[in-house]
């Protein structure tokens, strides 16, 4: 049985790319730019890409199965395709973020 970590589940680059949107998105509500707003209302709008709204899991489960049983029993590579077009997916932590919106707000 192969040994699993974090970045080898199939799941795992959609679900922090999920959070990471949610983190950005709870930064730029909390330092609104009130004058920007009025401007463009929806510059304040939710995130909603449709690569992660409009997505299908049990289609995707469907078309990937063989892939999937593949990866876990033979080790070959499985590459998430149910990320936004053009996604590379790089780790990230809380405390990333948390500085780089504090840089953001000081720029």
């Amino acid at each position: 049985m192969l040994r699993q970590t974090a970045n080898t589940y199939p799941r795992y680059e959609r679900v922090t790319l999920c959070q990471r949107i949610g983190f950005e998105t709870r930064h730029r509500f909390h330092k609104t730019d009130w004058d920007t707003i009025a401007k463009d209302p929806k510059s304040v709008s939710m995130p909603q890409p449709p690569w992660q709204y409009g997505h299908d899991p049990e289609a995707y489960c469907a078309e990937r199965w063989d892939d999937a049983v593949a990866h876990v029993l033979e080790g070959k590579p499985l590459q998430a395709t149910n990320v936004a077009p053009g996604h590379v997916h790089k780790e990230w932590t809380v405390a990333e973020l948390m500085a780089l919106g504090e840089q953001m707000a000081n720029y």
